[in-house]
């Protein structure tokens, strides 16, 4: 299996990169190897140069791009039994008492993800996690509870197994 993964250079994609069953087996696009999912050409580019992998994991978070990305990929491998996953994040099923754009962006990500998998044979699956201890969350959030990045990365990958053998749509996994 070939994976395809965008945010390959920091937290889970970084990890789920180095994972020993994908490490030897996928292309990574990120903003530091010149692939920003903001630019149109950019995210054609990546469309284009994952042509030959079997799942592509949306991982990047850039505004709306995200879901961008999703919709411009889904259009290419809508009839093909390919996967997508899409991460997107356990605040979509909180509630704030401030306005919360974030959010809001992941939601749109969460909406398409669902609306697209009923569409063809591409099966996309949506991935939510709770807080994960990247640096970045580590550095910046510093919660109490937390889920490991490599853990997460593993969590990806079995549910890329299970679809082989059942539907799986969505997943929310959030610290104990």
């Amino acid at each position: 299996m070939k994976y395809a993964i965008t945010g390959h250079t920091k937290g889970i994609g970084k990890a789920f990169s180095q994972l020993d069953e994908v490490k030897d087996n996928f292309i990574g696009f990120s903003r530091v190897t010149g692939h920003d999912i903001k630019e149109k050409e950019d995210r054609r580019k990546i469309i284009n140069d994952a042509t030959d992998c079997d799942v592509f994991i949306n991982n990047s978070y850039n505004l709306y791009h995200q879901t961008d990305l999703l919709y411009e990929l889904h259009r290419k491998w809508k009839h093909l039994p390919k996967t997508i996953v899409n991460m997107s994040s356990y605040t979509t099923e909180t509630f704030k008492d401030f306005p919360h754009t974030y959010q809001a962006h992941k939601a749109s990500l969460d909406m398409a993800s669902l609306h697209l998998d009923h569409m063809g044979k591409c099966n996309c699956i949506l991935i939510k996690f709770g807080y994960v201890g990247s640096e970045k969350i580590l550095k910046y959030i510093k919660p109490e509870k937390y889920i490991d990045v490599n853990h997460a990365a593993e969590m990806i990958l079995q549910a890329i197994k299970w679809s082989d053998k059942y539907k799986v749509k969505q997943i929310t996994i959030t610290p104990g």
